[in-house]
């Protein structure tokens, strides 16, 4: 939940604080928005059972994009420390504001979360009228304001310091970082982006209770290709979403130079290279743009796979991109969306393999496959297979 807007500057601030005499703080008589120094958007993410806090102090729109950006990190910073093995994450939120049930955004950008981090996200949102039983409000928005009484929010690092040092008798912890990104308002999100979410409703009140289930499902995908081609096999990730992971959370002006980097990371033909390239763009990145940074770092091994196994030219351009299959996934997609009832993963199977053979007059040699034999003997030696003879491809 967003805590109180809050002026920055010396203006009063609610309370009583012990003073020399004679020697009261001096602040301002009127409390007019200063332009240099604006308000900030404090968005706090309670850990109900371990007591522990995250606070994004954010200085632009208190907008959806914030909100998730703030789950975001601490998620990143607090969650998945506590939580490695998390599959699923349940969030309590308000029913309005940045994070209301009505929003698109909201759920657009809970989507792409679940997307980078692989976890179903599960959503609870108390009914409307009834925020005040969020037990963020009781547990730390109190105790914040009552650590910051009577002192002026004189600048964004005081305001986080003041977060930072909140505790309580029962042992509150909190940590605190300035979210200086911008979050433009009136973000929209079409029909067609809206009908590409992974929602599930639950029966009861699904305006209410839904979850946000990853499009890309990582874990149950490396875990299928384990089974099939065995824990040796070699991944690619499409680098085009990677880049669009990663220019998601930037702003316009600075997403053509990131752009430009990471393509030239991914340009260098030695894969330790390409790592330590891509790296220092996440550093460069760490402190004004953390989400952007951990998009980087995210997967980064399995969108160098190619540069691994020597792939060049023609063939590395059409393997670095899902663009030659995506076609296919949609008329197996499209063969399968009469189903209504899946009784096994064999029948998933079956009806895969039957959209295949559907898409198969539809099929085109790629760019640089006459490369092909290349690529196998790389295969072949990255799994300890045997060697064979070439073929030549006409």
């Amino acid at each position: 939940d967003t805590k109180k807007k809050e002026l920055v500057g010396p203006f009063r601030n609610a309370g009583k604080e012990l003073r020399p005499k004679g020697n009261p703080e001096a602040v301002l008589m009127h409390d007019f928005r200063i332009p240099e120094l604006g308000r900030v958007s404090p968005y706090g993410v309670y850990d109900v059972g371990q007591n522990e806090a995250w606070v994004s102090v954010g200085t632009d729109h208190d907008t959806a994009a914030f909100a998730v950006e703030s789950i975001r990190r601490w998620w990143q910073t607090m969650g998945e420390p506590l939580y490695p093995d998390a599959t699923r994450l349940l969030v309590t939120a308000d029913a309005g504001g940045s994070n209301g049930y009505r929003l698109r955004l909201w759920k657009w950008e809970l989507q792409k979360l679940a997307d980078e981090t692989g976890l179903e996200i599960a959503v609870c949102h108390l009914p409307p009228g009834t925020s005040k039983w969020n037990k963020i409000e009781h547990r730390l928005f109190s105790a914040i304001s009552q650590n910051w009484r009577a002192k002026p929010l004189v600048s964004h690092e005081v305001i986080v310091k003041l977060i930072a040092a909140t505790t309580t008798r029962t042992g509150l912890r909190v940590r605190s970082a300035l979210d200086p990104n911008r979050y433009p308002a009136g973000r929209t999100v079409s029909d067609a982006d809206l009908d590409t979410l992974h929602l599930r409703r639950d029966s009861f009140h699904g305006e209410w209770n839904y979850a946000l289930l990853p499009r890309l499902m990582l874990p149950q995908v490396r875990a299928a290709i384990r089974q099939v081609c065995g824990t040796g096999a070699p991944v690619q990730r499409c680098r085009r979403h990677k880049e669009r992971n990663v220019t998601d959370h930037l702003p316009e002006a600075e997403r053509p130079l990131v752009l430009r980097r990471l393509r030239a990371a991914w340009a260098e033909p030695d894969p330790a290279q390409a790592r330590a390239r891509h790296e220092a763009i996440a550093r460069g990145l760490a402190h004004g743009r953390p989400g952007a940074a951990a998009a980087v770092r995210e997967g980064l091994a399995e969108t160098l796979t190619v540069n691994r196994l020597g792939v060049t030219g023609s063939l590395l351009r059409s393997l670095e991109s899902t663009n030659p299959v995506e076609p296919m996934i949609e008329i197996v997609r499209d063969h399968a969306t009469r189903v209504k009832r899946w009784e096994s993963g064999e029948m998933a199977l079956r009806w895969a393999a039957a959209g295949m053979l559907s898409a198969q007059g539809q099929f085109h040699r790629v760019k640089g496959f006459r490369e092909l034999p290349l690529l196998a003997a790389a295969l072949r030696r990255a799994v300890g297979l045997p060697e064979r003879e070439e073929v030549a491809i006409a």
